[in-house]
């Protein structure tokens, strides 16, 4: 699910392995990863890949919820 305010946008992320791809399912945005779940990688993953996809600075997006989770509620500030 995308909730958007004037200065945000929250966003539904389900993490999965695979090489770095994005696709939409249902109200998910599904991010795959080849990046391990150790020392935050996968997560600095998710964030670069989301930087692109919506085309923010990687310094403006926050996992909210969901950091050590495959399902995660992302903050892209503007």
């Amino acid at each position: 699910m995308d909730l958007l305010n004037r200065d945000r946008l929250i966003v539904m992320v389900k993490v999965r392995h695979g090489r770095g791809d994005i696709r939409k399912d249902g109200d998910y945005i599904v991010v795959f990863t080849e990046e391990p779940r150790e020392n935050g990688r996968a997560n600095a993953d998710v964030i670069r890949q989301l930087s692109r996809y919506f085309n923010a600075d990687p310094s403006k997006i926050r996992i909210q919820r969901g950091k050590t989770s495959t399902t995660k509620t992302i903050l892209i500030e503007d």
